[in-house]
């Protein structure tokens, strides 16, 4: 039981949720700064990830990053641009045997009219 009761202890060290950043609006592609917001429709609450698999102690792929997770956020909804956004870190490893490294973005994507 004490051994159990240890390694419970170890595992809720080993992992952890850091806010990196917030931006007013943010966007990895040119968009046209003269279109207005008003116009747009709105998705709230869209989620983008990029992700990385730690098995033993091995990377699976690159290193993380926030770009990468806008990216799949505005490829989702098919979005221009992201507002109100908040990024987190997320890691968790249990040594020896697996972990994830990611970043997450949360935030409401905007969607000009196609012209």
């Amino acid at each position: 039981m004490r051994f159990f009761s240890m390694l419970l202890f170890l595992l809720s060290l080993a992992a952890c949720k850091t806010e990196t950043m917030h931006f007013t609006a943010i966007s990895t592609h040119s968009i046209d700064s003269s279109r207005s917001i008003d116009s747009a429709q709105i998705i709230k609450n869209v989620r983008g990830t990029d992700l990385q698999h730690l098995i033993i102690f091995i990377p699976t792929g690159l290193y993380p990053n926030i770009q990468q997770a806008v990216d799949a956020a505005l490829k989702e909804n098919d979005a221009d641009m992201l507002i109100n956004v908040s990024a987190y870190r997320r890691f968790f490893w249990i040594p020896y045997i697996y972990g994830q490294n990611k970043y997450v973005v949360i935030g409401d994507a905007v969607r000009f009219d196609k012209d």
